[in-house]
């Protein structure tokens, strides 16, 4: 699951990152339109890929914790873009891991 953080790290460092293309795409989305089903089909992967990585882990609670770290995925995404700062990816992987510990116990 750390790797996921990791990869945005290399992401958010790109000189061409500019945010999720997935939230710019729903930003400007139509109701219905093919960037509004793409958003949807990513968010639900991105769910589902948390959850599973969760419950292979052998966590308890799988949907807070899953849930937890999708809106650091998210959080991450949308300060490295506002902010123009990369770092956020590590701060965000920490966090994750320290939620993954509490869960743990």
């Amino acid at each position: 699951m750390l790797a996921i953080f990791d990869a945005l790290a290399d992401l958010f460092a790109e000189p061409g990152f500019r945010g999720c293309a997935f939230l710019n795409a729903a930003a400007d989305a139509q109701t219905g339109s093919a960037e509004e089903m793409a958003t949807k089909d990513f968010r639900t992967w991105l769910h589902e890929l948390f959850a599973v990585l969760v419950a292979a882990a052998g966590f308890r609670d799988l949907r807070m914790l899953s849930t937890q770290l999708v809106l650091l995925y998210d959080g991450s995404n949308i300060a490295a873009a506002l902010d123009a700062d990369p770092a956020v990816a590590r701060s965000a992987r920490d966090a994750a891991a320290a939620l993954m510990a509490a869960a743990r116990r």
